[in-house]
């Protein structure tokens, strides 16, 4: 889904520890699916360095809520004059994690994503992140729990705070096919946190991921 300009890009770190093989290979049909053959193997993982963030941009700790904002609410919508939010989810699949590739002509073209978009009005950040995964993969998934959650200003100047929350997300059926939306994604693959193949990943992608590896 549509993506706030909300913070720039930054240049992964690659840390060592797992090995995956992952071909996408493009199938034209219908829904234009991308198949995916992987083998993996994922050993315990002892980052010698941690993603870098933009300066902008403050992390919470996993699981902490700013104060009412992920809650339900039946006062009106999640998002205010000061606040954005924006709800990611990370799905898990066998200890690997998907990413999507954003288009070349898209924001942050040819960088990895994880499914996610803007919070719209009277939804939760989980109801969205659940939401979004099944709008741009066709995976039903299950919300879990809180992963990240991180703050920046608006990089166009307005007196806004974005809030980028991710999810964890367990597939319904394990063995379900990804359906990407071409507008918006061209390939997805399987990776571990320490992300082996050095793709360069969305900067908060980079974070989470990094997080997740200590």
């Amino acid at each position: 889904m549509r993506k706030h300009r909300s913070a720039a890009p930054i240049d992964p770190v690659t840390l060592p520890g797992c090995n995956v093989h992952g071909i996408a290979d493009l199938h034209l049909t219908g829904t234009q699916h991308l198949g995916v053959h992987r083998e993996l193997s994922c050993p315990a993982i002892t980052p010698s360095a941690r993603p870098l963030v933009p300066p902008s941009a403050r992390s919470r700790r996993c699981g902490h809520r700013l104060s009412g904002s992920l809650e339900p609410r039946d006062d009106g919508p999640v998002n205010d004059d000061l606040h954005r939010f924006v709800a990611h989810g990370l799905v898990v699949r066998d200890g690997t994690y998907l990413v999507l590739r954003r288009r070349d002509d898209r924001y942050l073209g040819g960088q990895w994503d994880i499914p996610g978009g803007t919070v719209e009005d009277r939804e939760t950040p989980a109801e969205a992140a659940v939401r979004e995964c099944f709008e741009e993969t066709g995976l039903r998934a299950v919300i879990g729990s809180e992963v990240s959650h991180v703050e920046n200003a608006d990089t166009e100047g307005r007196d806004l705070v974005f809030h980028t929350v991710t999810f964890r997300l367990e597939i319904s059926e394990q063995e379900a096919a990804v359906h990407l939306r071409p507008a918006e994604h061209d390939e997805f693959r399987w990776i571990c946190p320490d992300n082996p193949d050095g793709l360069p990943l969305v900067w908060h992608v980079a974070q989470t991921l990094g997080s997740l590896s200590t």
